[in-house]
């Protein structure tokens, strides 16, 4: 009970009209109700004014970040776009790079050919001209071998005859 009391006499203490603090408080709370009856509505008006400013900003706020969002999507589509195409130009790049195997090894396939085409035909021309060599070479062989042992098997008007005939026949062979 003595706690009780205790609390009592502060109480009475500071509600005492004689104790300056008292008057203090009184005028401090009187001096407060004169301004705010004076300039209440202006401080409320204010802090209206101001509560609308932050309003308006939240909702600015908001559809910022709506449009922050919608832009955010707008750029994953975009990006989830850009791989699907990626992937679809890498897939046609394969594909080409496999055409193109494809075409160079049937254009070295005829390349190929051609080239043996052309060497069949310049082993062909070289044999046929390694022939004519060698029966060329043959006949100047003969035809030395007969002017040596010709003269000495005819005698001379069977070697003019000989020769007319030649001669004769040589339009023919030409």
């Amino acid at each position: 009970m003595a706690d009780n009391s205790a609390n009592t006499n502060i109480i009475t203490y500071h509600l005492d009209p004689s104790n300056p603090k008292f008057w203090v408080a009184a005028g401090t709370i009187a001096f407060l109700a004169f301004v705010f009856w004076r300039a209440g509505g202006a401080i409320l008006k204010s802090l209206d004014s101001r509560g609308t400013e932050i309003s308006k900003q939240i909702d600015e706020a908001g559809e910022l970040l709506a449009q922050a969002e919608a832009q955010m999507a707008e750029y994953k589509a975009k990006f989830g776009q850009a791989d699907v195409d990626a992937g679809a130009i890498i897939e046609q790049a394969k594909e080409e790079a496999v055409r193109l195997a494809e075409k160079s090894a049937t254009d070295l396939g005829g390349l190929l050919e051609r080239r043996s085409a052309a060497f069949d035909q310049r082993m062909n021309q070289l044999q046929v001209q390694a022939q004519n060599d060698l029966k060329s070479r043959a006949a100047e062989l003969a035809i030395g071998a007969l002017r040596k042992s010709l003269p000495e098997q005819l005698d001379a008007a069977a070697l003019a005859s000989l020769a007319d005939t030649a001669i004769d026949d040589l339009p023919n062979r030409v």
